[in-house]
């Protein structure tokens, strides 16, 4: 929502020109006037102050409760999608494994295993991340768990948007969809490095290259 404000009172919903307004939590604040010297005079200004969204194609108010359950539907997808989910810590630094970059992940390290291969790395931009390939697995493990949790809060959250039971205005805008989501995972490896950067100076914000198994993009696209 964005904060809107007025000269006068408002009310909770003003259509125009297939726009809607909608406003809610009024406060009011009155402000001091002053003359063209600057020196404050006796005299105030009140303004109303609102929370509010611009809803697009709303032809009458029946349309209203649609528009608006779609606006806080992108709103959690937008959260979703965003780094306060889909982000764990290794060493300290943010990062994110997507779903192609898992599956590609633990292929690799699978084939490590089973090659009798101990250790393996995780490339993230200008750093490595060293460990053991079973840790590496159990890691992947946790990962996937978070990320399916965090799968299932959102689409709660959509379900009980959409849901009839949701009425009101005010309970539509005040739904909070950042409630419910797991702690993020966090893990320590034995060794890292940074090859000759730092995170501010990585390249595409850190994200990996994508032309192998070995190393795959890291992205907040999906789950």
């Amino acid at each position: 929502m964005e904060k809107y404000r007025f000269s006068e009172p408002q009310k909770q919903v003003t259509l125009s020109n297939k726009q809607a307004y909608v406003l809610i939590n009024e406060t009011v604040e009155m402000h001091p006037v002053f003359d063209a010297d600057g020196n404050q005079t006796n005299d105030t200004v009140t303004e109303y102050i609102y929370d509010g969204v611009k809803l697009l194609n709303v032809l009458s108010e029946q349309d209203v409760m649609p528009r608006l359950k779609e606006y806080v539907l992108s709103e959690i997808s937008a959260y979703d999608k965003s780094a306060a989910v889909n982000s764990f810590t290794i060493d300290g630094k943010e990062v994110w494994l997507d779903r192609d970059t898992r599956l590609a992940l633990r292929q690799r390290f699978a084939a490590e295993q089973a090659s009798g291969i101990d250790k393996t790395s995780i490339r993230y931009g200008s750093y490595v991340f060293n460990l053991d390939v079973s840790d590496a697995l159990t890691m992947l493990n946790a990962i996937e768990v978070y990320a399916c949790k965090c799968f299932d809060n959102t689409e709660t959250h959509k379900a009980a948007v959409k849901s009839d039971a949701l009425t009101g205005i005010e309970n539509v805008l005040a739904y909070d969809y950042k409630q419910g989501y797991p702690e993020k995972p966090s893990f320590t490896t034995k060794a890292s490095t940074d090859e000759g950067k730092t995170a501010n100076e990585s390249s595409d914000d850190g994200a990996m290259p994508n032309d192998s198994a070995s190393s795959a993009s890291a992205s907040s696209t999906s789950k």
